[in-house]
This record gives structure tokens, C-alpha cells and sequence, in this order.
């Protein structure tokens, strides 16, 4: 097992659009603080990269991290980050991410979509705990373990895609949730060869379909420098590289494996910050 007393290094590619930061935003201490908005970011133990440490209880609707911050990449995101941040509806978090920790969603009663990093390997323990509106959660390939009380009371999450990576279910990590079906990549063997802990009775008496993926096709796509949130047969712009320059043409329809998806919206202030776009 790996440690989990304090916040590994990372090493990821920065895939989600990068934000350049003013003077008046950084604060200069015994770490290197930036705070963007309802968002602060510091480094740690000296780390190179940037951990996500504090979200302003205030914040509401959709949460886009990036993935940088003037070159630094955003590597992690703290223990109970937005915990009790009971208005943000929808977090998407950067795939520069490896770690997300303990309690991180924790008690976001308004909480309903949450995009994970392709490259995280743990849901750490309580992490989305009483977040009773959560619906949609993006499981990452790269996931091996989902810990202790990861999902409990999650009343309104009904199904989940699991990846055939998962080798470890921890105790009541889907205690009281409304979970009645799950999609998973894997055979029936490879379920049953799960170690799966006590107190997961919606999990164990919920409807498994083998060899599936969620037919909801929930998730995020990188394509051209732009972030699409994909739900259903509909993809919605979410953001755009910092890097984009010149005339940029968003397409109607996007060719995904699940499918063509109709490109039905643009987020506000998705380009945000593309000053290269004419």
C-alpha cells in the first residue's frame, strides 16, 4: 500500500487549459500561494507543483480547475478542499491531478456531477460523503481502489461505471446510497475477485452488467485545445487551452467512441483568457 501521510509528487501532463495569474494574485511566504477567485493554490513541502487547498464556502454552480497556473501544474487537491461548499453543482478536476484527498467533496449537499482525473488510482476514504444530490461521477481507467465511506449517503446516486482496474471496495464505501445498477468493464469473474468490504449493501445487491460501460456516456473529452463535458448523446464546451490561437471553429458533432455526440452549448467564459483567438 501506498503511503498516505502526506501529499506524494506528481508527474502528469497538463491537459486542461492553463490560467496566467497577476502579481497582485500571488502572495510570497513560506510557500508560493496563488488565489483565483473562490480557488487558492500553494505549494507544498516545496514541491514544484501546485496543491488546491481551499475553496471559499461561497462558491456556487460549476468549478473548473485548471490545470496550471503560470507553468505550474496543478498536481493535487487537499484534504476536504470543498468540503461543506454546499452551492458548486458541478467540479471538473484537471487531469494534471494524481491525488484528490480524504473528504475532498465532503458534505456538498448541492453537489450533482463531478469529473475525476484520468490519471487518479484511489478514491480516497469519505470523499464524496453525504453529498445526497450526487448523480453522475466520472470513474477514471486508472482507478484500483475506491476506500471507506467513499460514497456514503449518496442517496441520489443510482449508478456508477466501475473500472476493471478496481481490485479494492473499502468498508460502507456505498453505504446509503440509492445505488441499483452498476456498469462494469470487467467479466463476472474479475467482479467476483474484488475484495469488497462490510456495510456496501446497495453495491452487493445492485444489478452488475459485465463488459459495459456506462451507457449514460458521462465524462470529459480533450479535443483541439477544447474541454467538452459529455453527457448522453450531447457534448457542452467547458473550456479552452490558453495556448488556442487564431480563428477557432467549434464543430456541431463530435465523433467519440461512444458515438456521435451534437455539440449543443458553450459554457460562460469558456475562452476565458484564450487571448491568441481572433
Amino acid at each position: 500500500m501506498r503511503n498516505k501521510t502526506k501529499i506524494s509528487r506528481y508527474a502528469a501532463a497538463a491537459m486542461a487549459a492553463a490560467i496566467a495569474v497577476s502579481a497582485a494574485d500571488i502572495m510570497t511566504a513560506d510557500a508560493l500561494r496563488y488565489r483565483i477567485e473562490e480557488l487558492a493554490y500553494e505549494t507544498l513541502d516545496r514541491d514544484s507543483f501546485l496543491t488546491l487547498t481551499e475553496c471559499s464556502k461561497d462558491a456556487s454552480g460549476k468549478i473548473v480547475v485548471p490545470d496550471n497556473i503560470n507553468g505550474r501544474t496543478v498536481g493535487a487537491a487537499a484534504e476536504e478542499v470543498f468540503s461543506h461548499c454546499g452551492s458548486i453543482e458541478k467540479v471538473y478536476l484537471p487531469d494534471s491531478m494524481t491525488e484528490v484527498g480524504r473528504g475532498a467533496f465532503s458534505y456538498c449537499c448541492g453537489l450533482k456531477t463531478a469529473a475525476l482525473p484520468a490519471g487518479l488510482e484511489v478514491i480516497e476514504g469519505a470523499m464524496f460523503s453525504y453529498c445526497q444530490e450526487l448523480k453522475e461521477v466520472s470513474m477514471p481507467s486508472a482507478l484500483t481502489e475506491i476506500e471507506s465511506s467513499a460514497f456514503f449517503n449518496c442517496s441520489s446516486l443510482a449508478s456508477v461505471s466501475i473500472p476493471v482496474g478496481v481490485t479494492e471496495i473499502g468498508s460502507a464505501a456505498f453505504a446509503g446510497s440509492g445505488l441499483k445498477e452498476v456498469w462494469y468493464a470487467g467479466t463476472k469473474e474479475q467482479w467476483e475477485s474484488i475484495s469488497i468490504g462490510v456495510m456496501n449493501e446497495p453495491l452487493t445487491s445492485a444489478e452488475i452488467h459485465f463488459s459495459s460501460s456506462d451507457p449514460v456516456g458521462f465524462g470529459k473529452l480533450l479535443k483541439d485545445g477544447v474541454t467538452y463535458d459529455i453527457t448522453g448523446d450531447s457534448a457542452a464546451v467547458v473550456s479552452g487551452s490558453s495556448e488556442l490561437s487564431g480563428e477557432l471553429v467549434i464543430p456541431g458533432s463530435l465523433e467519440t467512441e461512444e458515438g456521435a455526440m451534437e455539440v449543443t452549448s458553450i459554457a460562460d467564459g469558456a475562452f476565458e483568457g484564450c487571448t491568441g483567438i481572433t
